[in-house]
């Protein structure tokens, strides 16, 4: 009864929040599923690197944005599964 959007849940960053424009406007997720340095290293430079990766480690440090670390956080989150405001229900699950 969730609608489908536990993977999206999972893998946003925990106790998001925007501080200014730069950042996108998310909710919250849990931090599950970080991704890993070597990846982020492979897709630097490439065209999809923005679709596929969230920098909160660079958002952070330009202060644009904060999130709670989970369990072996890395900073880097999967964007392309990350939950988007259009996610957010008010139906039941």
């Amino acid at each position: 009864q969730d609608e489908g959007n536990s993977i999206n849940t999972m893998v946003g960053p925990r106790s998001y929040s925007q501080l200014t424009e730069a950042a996108p406007d998310l909710p919250s997720g849990w931090s599950f599923n970080p991704v890993e340095p070597e990846l982020y290293e492979l897709l630097e430079g490439d065209p999809r690197f923005d679709a596929t990766i969230l920098d909160m480690e660079a958002l952070e440090a330009a202060g644009a944005a904060t999130y709670l670390p989970g369990y072996e956080d890395t900073g880097y989150f999967l964007n392309k599964f990350i939950p988007t405001r259009a996610d957010v229900t008010t139906g039941a699950g």
